[in-house]
């Protein structure tokens, strides 16, 4: 049997998850939507024969996830493991799951919390696939769920909240940014009703990057978050060499990626070391320094897959003579990056 819980969980409905991971720190910003940190997927499940992934969240993920409800399987047998697992905020490390298999009394249920199902519209291509490859892999010889949960357990997921809600939630900022009647931020505000109000650009601004020189400790970078480029005083990578030993110019996507091969055929299992957190044991992939085996198994795991350094574009910059400019040749720098506009 499929069950879609999409929008009906109670217990976890305060735990918001986004294909985005949380912002810096949620304890310091007071649990500040998304709380999740993306998923651990068991590729090996035959759930995914039909719906290609690896063991994270690639970007066919970001239509099911967005805006997407979580399960708090707090209740579920200490060794149950979902098949797709929301990674949750560091600081409260709760159980959550995604989508979960399991044998309830004498029949086998697989229960989605994302918004599966034969309803969804075409213009959902990923969660309408992920959906398909389900229903083939529960109408084959395959599906055969490990875990086993009583239907008591599964109902307390509609029915109770969480026995332990973290409350300091807030759509505002941290508590050292909220105005104040005896806060003063020089340049930056106005006072409205006896209070500071943040003139919010005029805060942005005054932290612009201006550069006047050619600085190998120094150099810019700008992106969107998907693809990135550092820059000399040129605005482009005219002089790669004077930075080599500084901060390098570089440009880098996430599109571009690369790995090393691996033959010695390391799992992700040798990364993982079981530390107990409330009474029970949880698995956390650590630096080793011993056994060697483990050691190099997770620092290959560290250091694949990596972002691939994409190449250099640079003006070819000559002087009047014909020869060629050197950095020393250009002056009066002023580069600015408008931290307000990005530009």
């Amino acid at each position: 049997m499929f069950l879609n819980a999409a929008g009906k969980v109670v217990k976890g409905k305060e735990v918001v998850m986004q294909f985005t991971p949380v912002f810096w720190n949620t304890s310091w910003f007071k649990m500040r939507p998304p709380h999740t940190l993306g998923l651990v997927i068991d590729t090996a499940s035959g759930m995914f024969g039909d719906f290609p992934t690896r063991y994270w969240s690639d970007l066919q993920w970001w239509d099911i996830l967005k805006n997407t409800q979580v399960m708090h399987l707090e209740d579920f047998p200490a060794g149950f493991r979902p098949v797709v697992q929301p990674i949750d905020t560091w600081f409260l490390n709760r159980r959550l799951g995604l989508v979960f298999e399991a044998r309830v009394g004498k029949g086998r249920l697989v229960v989605s919390s994302a918004d599966l199902g034969p309803g969804v519209g075409e213009d959902r291509p990923a969660a309408r696939q992920l959906y398909y490859s389900i229903q083939r892999y529960m109408g084959s010889d395959k599906f055969r769920p490990k875990g086993e949960v009583g239907f008591g357990v599964v109902k307390r997921l509609f029915e109770e909240p969480s026995r332990y809600v973290f409350s300091s939630y807030t759509k505002r900022g941290p508590d050292e940014l909220k105005p104040g009647k005896d806060m003063s931020f020089s340049g930056v505000g106005k006072k409205e009703g006896g209070l500071l109000s943040i003139d919010r650009k005029a805060l942005v601004i005054r932290h612009n990057v201006v550069n006047t020189g050619f600085d190998p400790m120094g150099a810019i970078t700008v992106g969107n978050g998907r693809f990135a480029m550092t820059v000399d005083a040129t605005g482009l990578q005219s002089f790669p060499e004077a930075y080599d030993k500084g901060v390098p110019l570089g440009t880098e996507s996430e599109r571009g990626w690369h790995g090393w091969g691996d033959s010695a055929g390391y799992k992700f299992s040798e990364t993982l070391k079981d530390y107990t957190i409330h009474g029970r044991k949880v698995p956390y992939a650590v630096q080793w320094s011993k056994p060697e085996r483990n050691k190099k198994a997770a620092d290959w795991f560290r250091q694949n897959l990596h972002r691939l350094q994409l190449g250099n574009i640079g003006f070819e910059l000559t002087k009047k003579d014909g020869s060629q400019a050197v950095m020393s040749d250009l002056k009066d720098i002023y580069q600015e990056l408008n931290c307000w506009t990005g530009r």
